[in-house]
């Protein structure tokens, strides 16, 4: 019989929203472009549809990785906010593209987790313009591992909405379970 073999909160988290993600980007690879960015009027979909909510996720991964680390945060892949008026590395980007970007993104994440378990109580301060906020390393990186199961179940939403044969009657399972019951099994010593 296989079983578990994560059991460490912040590893389960970090290795769901990888695979979470990954999911939603395997089958937005059966999309045709128009299908990828078509609007919805739902959150960040509103303006380029799926492919806006899975590039808000994964940009904002690296963005946060980065006030972690307590370096300044790397350029966002789209504006993720209305009153965001700052320099931004937007353009359309393929479900491949978006995976190398989330690929980079997890693994600066990972790095982080030894010292953040060392020291959960580290303060991280925060300026996201109107004042400054101070927040501890544990807080933001759960922040960022939870942020993007917020936004998954509306791209679920998205696809369901495209109403597509073969893809909207055939949605992913993203809970945390179903990843561990799926992906996260090793043999019984």
């Amino acid at each position: 019989m296989k079983i578990p073999s994560t059991c460490d909160p912040y590893d389960i988290l970090l290795n769901h929203n990888l695979w979470a993600t990954r999911e939603l980007l395997r089958v937005a690879r059966k999309l045709t472009p128009e299908q990828f960015a078509q609007p919805f009027k739902i959150g960040l979909a509103e303006k380029s549809g799926l492919h806006g909510l899975l590039t808000h996720i994964i940009s904002v991964m690296g963005r946060w990785a980065d006030r972690i680390a307590g370096k300044p945060p790397r350029l966002p892949l789209e504006p993720a906010w209305g009153g965001y008026t700052g320099a931004v590395d937007a353009k359309v980007r393929t479900p491949d593209e978006l995976d190398a970007i989330l690929d980079t993104n997890h693994r600066d994440l990972a790095a982080l987790v030894p010292a953040i378990r060392a020291d959960p109580g580290r303060v991280v301060r925060v300026d996201f313009g109107v004042a400054p906020s101070a927040f501890t390393a544990s807080a933001l990186l759960l922040h960022v591992l939870t942020h993007g199961h917020y936004h998954r179940a509306q791209a679920v939403n998205v696809l369901r909405q495209l109403n597509i044969a073969d893809v909207s009657d055939k949605l992913p399972d993203l809970a945390v379970i179903t990843w561990q019951a799926t992906t996260d099994l090793r043999e019984q010593p």
